[in-house]
């Protein structure tokens, strides 16, 4: 099996040293929604939070599908410096009742899908001075992004999401290793060696290789 994409918690451990050494967090709440993907996510910030020196103090978890469990009677930041909020489907419609549910010390911080270039529009104010953290960005300023990014619009009418982006990224890559192979892929082995041959691609978030 190949990953054409990244794993649910990629960010998330780079992210755990940031919050407490750059953005001096010491104290933080977590919230996710309760399947594997949130548990990951959690997990990676937890373990390079905690390593450098912080303390996740609570961790919340919501059953899938439940839009709002940021209400002000489900949420308690006290004492936090702030809240990791990784939740995504119709949960960010919630948004105004989670900036409301929390103390006025407390930073938000999301995970990834809510602060998508797609979402924001659900978050109104809500989403100023919060921190993303997300292999992809719609806004991204370069040659590869921009071009993808104006095809999406001009095909589709809205702008890419990250999803979009990997989907694309792992067609390209696909496509990279078919052409290698002249269109033969009946030999599954030879695929899959053509495929790990893939050097790296320009793709719309950036350099991807191999690994």
């Amino acid at each position: 099996m190949l990953r054409s994409s990244w794993s649910s918690s990629q960010g998330l451990h780079p992210f755990g040293e940031f919050a407490y050494k750059t953005l001096h967090n010491k104290k933080v709440v977590t919230l996710a929604m309760d399947y594997p993907y949130g548990w990951e996510v959690v997990g990676g910030f937890q373990k390079s939070f905690e390593q450098a020196g912080g303390h996740v103090i609570q961790k919340l978890w919501a059953p899938l599908g439940l839009e709002d469990f940021f209400g002000a009677d489900k949420v308690h930041t006290s004492g936090a410096d702030a809240v990791l909020i990784a939740v995504w489907d119709r949960a960010p419609t919630s948004s105004q009742s989670s900036t409301r549910s929390l103390d006025s010390n407390c930073q938000s911080s999301q995970a990834d899908q809510p602060f998508e270039e797609i979402n924001l529009h659900r978050f109104g104010d809500a989403s100023i001075g919060a921190i993303s953290v997300h292999e992809y960005s719609a806004s991204l300023d370069t040659p590869a992004n921009r071009n993808s990014y104006v095809s999406y619009r001009t095909r589709y009418g809205c702008n890419p999401s990250a999803i979009a982006e990997s989907a694309y990224t792992s067609a390209m890559w696909i496509h990279r290793a078919v052409d290698k192979l002249h269109g033969n892929i009946e030999d599954k082995e030879k695929l899959l060696a053509a495929l790990k041959s893939v050097e790296s691609l320009d793709a719309p978030r950036g350099s991807v290789k191999t690994g």
